[in-house]
């Protein structure tokens, strides 16, 4: 039976909705500024290998390995297993942020970002506040990690919720452009004072990252020390809420991070607050007021000359614990190890049907593709 023919609008549309978007007209605009059909079409048939996409369009194998390599590298797609020919690709479980990655990069390495990236951007931004950040309000899964230096000696601190441990085994790291930052700064005139070069990966993100050529190799010293630096200048660190399997840590600003838009725009979806909580010693505060300048939750407040901490603001990050002149401050623990749920936490592979699953919605018409042939017309 012909699969009847789509227009251009439907397949991006179709496209949104292989990424994790159904109907995101906003999406969908997106990518058509981003990828012309041909490639869009050769998405839709993800996952799969170059032989698969051959077999299934009138492409050479020859010419898959190319587009799929090109859109590996632009943030589309991730390989999920193989080597070389036989490498298969899924759709990134992130695409979102694969745009901003590939953009922000481009700042790093000092390019000026061109009007096309700018409209991109300011785009991306439209599309976050009306359809991504309301729809995932409720499933917003980063936890904030303490810093290590803000613990008491002797507190039992988890290796899941301490940086150095995470850092430590870790066996590739880089550092890449933070997206939150690049969407909400860099399109409009780079209006965030904090560092761009703030997304860490581990492992096989960082593996990707490196391989693309927008991640920074880092070795474990270099990566605690740029943490202890972020910290410094007043950025928090997240993590996914899990106990194994860490791929990133975003170290965020209050103003460009889509978690704290969620908290302070909704009241809800923000990050889960660290097993700890920060307490003052009302003999040794002296009301400075240096905690209430360095937290980006509200918590601590300056009340007759002492500082009071609001708990149920108090997100247990440590930023004000690690600048208090006369160590006043401690973080404490409050909640107890099941805080932290048993399972793996965030990764660039989505858990995607197989080609075969693939095809079969295509048959009963779920999903609709047409045949690819080499030399389409580019949009």
């Amino acid at each position: 039976m012909k699969v009847p023919a789509q227009s251009k609008e439907q397949i991006f549309l179709e496209l949104s909705s292989h990424f994790g978007l159904p109907g995101s007209e906003r999406f969908a605009k997106i990518l058509m500024k981003l990828l012309n059909e041909e490639e869009a079409k050769i998405l839709l048939l993800l996952p799969g290998t170059a032989k698969d996409i051959a077999s299934k369009t009138k492409i050479s194998k020859d010419k898959a390995v190319e587009i799929l390599e090109d859109l590996d590298r632009r943030g589309f797609i991730v390989p999920s297993s193989g080597e070389g020919e036989e490498t298969e690709y899924a759709l990134c479980a992130n695409a979102y942020d694969g745009i901003l990655y590939y953009i922000g990069w481009k700042r790093v390495r000092g390019e000026k970002l061109s009007d096309s990236d700018i409209e991109i951007l300011n785009l991306m931004e439209d599309f976050s506040i009306n359809e991504f950040l309301p729809a995932y309000a409720d499933e917003a899964e980063a936890r904030v990690l303490p810093v290590n230096e803000a613990i008491p000696t002797g507190v039992e601190v988890l290796p899941y919720e301490e940086v150095a441990k995470i850092v430590d085994n870790a066996k590739v790291i880089a550092v890449a452009p933070c997206p939150c930052r690049t969407m909400r700064s860099l399109g409009h005139g780079e209006r965030c004072p904090y560092p761009l070069l703030t997304c860490m990966q581990f492992d096989r993100a960082a593996e990707i990252f490196i391989k693309r050529g927008i991640g920074r190799k880092l070795t474990k010293e270099q990566a605690l020390k740029l943490l202890r630096k972020f910290h410094e200048i007043g950025l928090f660190s997240q993590i996914a809420q899990a106990d194994h399997g860490f791929e990133f840590i975003c170290n965020c600003c209050p103003d460009c991070c889509d978690y704290m838009i969620l908290w302070k725009s909704l009241g809800k979806g923000g990050p889960f607050k660290s097993r700890f909580q920060a307490v003052v010693d009302k003999n040794l505060c002296i009301g400075c007021g240096i905690c209430e300048k360095r937290c980006h939750f509200g918590a601590p407040e300056v009340k007759d000359g002492v500082s009071h901490i609001d708990p149920a603001r108090c997100m247990g990050c440590g930023l004000c614990v690690i600048t208090c002149p006369t160590e006043a401050i401690k973080l404490v623990p409050v909640r107890g190890k099941e805080h932290i749920p048993e399972k793996a936490g965030w990764s660039l592979i989505p858990p995607l049907p197989s080609y075969d699953e693939l095809k079969k919605q295509i048959e009963a018409g779920t999903v609709v593709w047409e045949e690819v042939s080499e030399g389409s017309e580019q949009s």
